[in-house]
């Protein structure tokens, strides 16, 4: 990997750091709180992996890799929209979007636990 990947990796896992936050907030946070979490936090830097895993895309990369930034890309897609559901949900004072979200989650898993069993 080279180091112009290498570093857009590392940001993407920051961004992932900062999105992720949303599942340590209080249970208690204020509506306000939360729909910036899921908005700016969350939904912005999904989005801003999705544009970084592109253009690693748009490299040439071996096949290993390019199945890990495949699975990557379509983790980070499935967990934007997962975090529009939450955003719908706060907005609508609804549990509607759950059973949805549940499913996301649970293809959310099966993708982290496919990337942790590559081998790169």
């Amino acid at each position: 990997m080279d180091m112009e990947v290498s570093q857009i990796m590392e940001q993407i896992s920051a961004n992932e750091e900062i999105a992720l936050n949303l599942y340590n907030l209080d249970p208690d946070t204020p509506v306000e709180e939360l729909i910036k979490a899921v908005q700016e936090d969350g939904i912005n830097n999904w989005h801003l992996n999705l544009q970084l895993l592109q253009q690693i895309k748009e490299d040439e990369l071996d096949e290993a890799f390019a199945n890990y930034i495949d699975k990557i890309y379509h983790y980070t897609g499935i967990r934007q929209e997962t975090y529009r559901l939450i955003l719908k949900a706060i907005e609508e004072d609804t549990d509607k979007y759950d059973p949805e979200i549940e499913e996301k989650d649970k293809a959310i898993q099966v993708l982290v636990d496919e990337i942790e069993a590559m081998v790169l």
